[in-house]
């Protein structure tokens, strides 16, 4: 098949016509994942006066429905007692589930931790850190750790 200097025009022109259309409705793409700064929360006593547990996590949100995380905990007091700490992550439907349980049984002064972990149910409204003592009978736990929401919800 011989080409025609007309035919090459017509194509030519084709792809420029196609071009300028591909611009007009073509969006760019993300360069980079959103990410919100990361929060440092913590729950519990530091000192060893009054709880004896000391928890905290760096949480960072990716998106509506994703964290990443790590986090410890710590035995301030010292008392033969293991404490815990874990990430309470509060959910769109109206409860929470409590993520990325630490415990340290190994007495005053240590601390054990679990570092990157990630989650990713559906939308997350918030987190907090969470310290607890594990007593005889129900645990002893510090629930006023500091909340923070999530920036994409």
């Amino acid at each position: 098949m011989q080409l025609t200097t007309n035919t090459i025009k017509l194509a030519l022109a084709t792809i420029g016509i196609l071009q300028a259309w591909l611009e007009e409705v073509s969006y760019p793409l993300p360069t980079t994942e959103k990410r919100a700064d990361s929060h440092h929360l913590c729950a519990g006593d530091s000192s060893g006066k009054t709880l004896g547990a000391f928890t905290c996590a760096d949480v960072t949100f990716t998106d509506i429905d994703k964290i990443e995380y790590s986090i410890f905990a710590r035995d301030t007091k010292g008392d033969s007692h293991e404490v815990y700490g874990f990430l309470r992550v509060y959910l769109a439907a109206g409860y929470y589930e409590d993520k990325g349980k630490v415990t340290d049984d190994h007495g005053h002064g240590t601390e054990v931790d679990a570092l990157n972990l990630k989650y990713a149910p559906f939308t997350i409204t918030g987190v907090r850190a969470e310290a607890c003592v594990n007593d005889a009978g129900s645990d002893t736990c510090d629930h006023d750790g500091d909340f923070v929401a999530n920036p994409f919800a």
